[in-house]
């Protein structure tokens, strides 16, 4: 089968550039307009017609900004910054936006960083890379700040705690402070979160992250061993390979695989273990991260509970971390996998939605713009098939992939 996927960024991104504004969560990564801005600025440093469209959705989110929510980095004013480091790529512009918003976020995560429930426990959307300081910190690594406040307390959040006489992870989540009545049944005596989006996988990938630029506090390294060391402990393994839970009791409950996804699972795992493998010279590491990426090929496509093209819960999130390791690792293997996982999300084309392609969610499926729910994310995913990925901040910082 061959696709053009030059062809499908192109479609998207010229229906992109003739929609309208952005009405529902206009500051969100999800589905705002930051996530669109940074797919055009992506775009632009391939070809400068783009430029404009990504200035016009940039202006878009920060006049939007008066009185909307700010969630961590992935709504308010973090998510523009974000968006306005991508769409400056080494040009300098936009330098008063982003000193204005990188300010903003420093007061931000000085506040989060003061703030802490009574008792053992935390809640993921105090650390988690959505909401939480990790996400935080993240934007606020590009923007050269101060980060060693945050990267003490995620080395903080890595020692065992102990409750009810039983020693539990840090990063333990207490049946009361889970984030839906639906987790809240099922881990009566609370969890520990595995995943990228919510769990302690971002956290490692950002200790990774800082670590490659030199960003070292005290005892940081050893927080890195004991998160690979405890998402090795609570991995899974099926007749096709190693898996990851997308939570873990403390009871010693058996491992039941997550979804195939950027939030939860493999994907997200395996890249920030073959990252933190790669700083700290931990080839087991890398060797789990990929053998969990190659177990998800083996498995009948059912398996993976994906949710159509976008990248949250979608095959482009999956595609988007076979490329980071297999890219990283020079793993053929991988790369194969993932050149068909993009037939996959190309297939998922639909010439009568508003953007190309739609975002599913609740067994409908919706017109969404966006970077992490919309089809934004699933352009920005297909770019180095198509051609256009070229050297700058890359869009999956967000993402915590890089």
């Amino acid at each position: 089968m061959t696709v053009d996927f030059a062809a499908l960024v192109t479609e998207t991104a010229r229906r992109l550039a003739t929609a309208g504004p952005v009405t529902a969560r206009p500051t969100s990564l999800f589905r705002g307009h930051p996530g669109i801005a940074m797919l055009f600025g992506e775009l632009g440093r391939a070809d400068e017609q783009w430029l404009p469209v990504a200035h016009r959705h940039l202006a878009g989110a920060v006049a939007a900004l008066d009185g909307a929510p700010a969630s961590g980095l992935y709504e308010g004013p973090a998510a523009v910054l974000a968006a306005a480091q991508t769409c400056a790529a080494g040009t300098g512009r936009y330098r008063g936006l982003r000193e204005r918003l990188t300010a903003y976020a420093e007061a931000a995560q000085a506040h989060r960083l003061t703030r802490r429930a009574p008792g053992p426990g935390v809640s993921c959307a105090d650390y988690d890379v959505v909401n939480g300081v990790t996400g935080l910190g993240r934007v606020l690594l590009d923007a050269g700040a101060d980060i060693r406040p945050t990267l003490d307390a995620l080395v903080r959040l890595t020692r065992p705690v102990e409750v009810r006489g039983r020693r539990v992870p840090g990063w333990w989540v207490p049946a009361d402070r889970q984030p839906a009545a639906g987790t809240r049944r099922e881990w009566p005596g609370g969890s520990a979160d595995a995943g990228m989006a919510h769990g302690v996988a971002g956290v490692l990938a950002f200790l990774a992250l800082a670590a490659e630029r030199g960003r070292l506090v005290p005892g940081q390294r050893d927080a890195m061993y004991r998160i690979a060391g405890w998402l090795g402990e609570v991995a899974g393994e099926d007749a096709a390979g190693p898996y990851f839970p997308a939570r873990a009791g403390v009871a010693g409950e058996p491992p039941v695989p997550a979804k195939s996804a950027w939030c939860y699972g493999a994907p997200g795992v395996a890249v920030a273990l073959h990252r933190a493998g790669s700083v700290l010279g931990e080839p087991t590491w890398q060797r789990l991260a990929a053998e969990s990426l190659r177990a998800v090929s083996r498995r009948p496509e059912a398996d993976w509970h994906l949710d159509g093209p976008t990248v949250c819960h979608g095959y482009a999130g999956l595609l988007r971390a076979l490329f980071r390791v297999g890219t990283a690792a020079g793993d053929p293997d991988l790369l194969a996998v993932a050149g068909r996982v993009a037939l996959r999300v190309a297939a998922c084309a639909d010439e009568t939605a508003e953007f190309l392609f739609r975002h599913h969610e609740a067994g409908s499926s919706v017109d969404s713009a966006g970077l992490v729910e919309g089809a934004a994310g699933v352009a920005c995913a297909l770019l180095p098939f198509a051609g256009y990925e070229v050297p700058g901040p890359s869009w999956d910082r967000v993402l915590l992939f890089s």
